[in-house]
């Protein structure tokens, strides 16, 4: 039996409003408290015997319904398939600096721009060839092999330098030294046209313009051209193929091709160099440049848009939306595994 003493108001203000006192005889009468379950029991105490227990399960509940068990994995086939697209459509994400993704290098085969550019490996093939041709014959013999070509046809050049076409080039080396060998054959005193001073004078005068046309076949040849000399010709052979006219240096279709040449130049130039770190900031810049390019053209048209990405190799993907060329995909695009 709990007892409680009324204190005076001064114990009150120093201690609680009311202090229990329980009696001896009364704490002997108690009963015993009830011993606590273990705590891995799983008997209900008093605290929780009105609140049902429930374990966590991945399974559906017994008492799940036909209706709500459909609903629940259709749902989930849904998500499935949401994730599943979502991993294809990042697989699938074009290279911002080639411009087409893995298992799509037809696009580019199959571009304008492919046949049109000379690669340096296929202008200067033959040429390496026939240097080692050379190199085990003497001087003069490989000299006597070069004239020996040269007459039969073998030694024209398939590419010209400089812009010129096969028709001025054919009126420097073949009709040009004709008329100069007559024109000095011609000099001479009348008198002395049908004797063997002026058929000696007209050979040397073959001879001489003979030797001019080598030489000049030699310059006019794409072959012993350096890599400048080929972007020189790329960059006509552009202009020629992308411009809207005669003459066109500066609409969108050329800026993207020339800008899609160089990037194509410098990817493969870090292929052979990957140590090469101070060329990898430009090729970034260029990939930038070609994408403001081309969503300027889609502004102007889009029809032009998609013929011009069509032309250059490019999905629309690589240029449109934000570009980010991260170091990562850098590295990975210069040391392919």
């Amino acid at each position: 039996m709990s007892l409680f003493l009324r204190r005076t108001p001064a114990a009150l203000r120093r201690e609680s409003p009311l202090v229990p006192l329980v009696c001896p005889r009364s704490v002997a009468n108690l009963p015993e408290p009830r011993p606590r379950p273990p705590a891995s029991s799983h008997l209900p105490t008093a605290s929780s015997s009105l609140v049902p227990i429930s374990q966590f399960s991945t399974t559906a509940p017994t008492s799940e319904s036909k209706k709500r068990r459909k609903s629940r994995l259709t749902l989930k086939n849904h998500l499935l398939k949401k994730s599943s697209a979502l991993q294809a459509f990042v697989a699938a994400t074009p290279d911002p600096v080639l411009g087409y993704g893995k298992g799509k290098e037809e696009l580019w085969e199959k571009s304008l721009l492919k046949s049109v550019l000379l690669r340096r490996e296929d202008v200067w093939g033959e040429t390496v060839e026939r240097v080692e041709e050379a190199d085990e014959l003497s001087v003069s013999a490989a000299n006597k092999l070069r004239k020996k070509r040269a007459a039969e046809g073998l030694d024209e050049p398939e590419h010209y330098n400089f812009g010129l076409t096969e028709e001025e080039v054919k009126l420097l080396t073949k009709d040009l030294p004709e008329v100069n060998a007559t024109r000095i054959f011609s000099e001479g005193p009348a008198d002395s046209v049908y004797t063997s001073l002026a058929e000696e004078k007209y050979e040397s005068a073959i001879e001489q313009e003979q030797a001019k046309m080598e030489r000049l076949r030699r310059i006019v040849d794409l072959k012993n051209a350096d890599s400048k000399g080929i972007e020189a010709e790329n960059r006509r052979r552009i202009f020629k193929a992308f411009g809207r006219k005669e003459g066109d240096t500066g609409s969108p279709e050329v800026q993207a091709a020339l800008m899609t040449a160089q990037i194509r130049s410098l990817h493969s130039h870090l292929l052979s160099q990957p140590r090469d770190i101070q060329n990898q900031r430009p090729l970034r810049v260029l990939a930038h440049k070609r994408a403001t390019v081309l969503k300027y053209l889609r502004g102007l048209d889009v029809q032009r848009y998609e013929v011009c990405l069509a032309n250059i190799g490019v999905e629309a993907r690589a240029v449109e939306g934000e570009v980010n060329v991260t170091k990562a995909g850098m590295r990975g695009l210069i040391r392919p595994e």
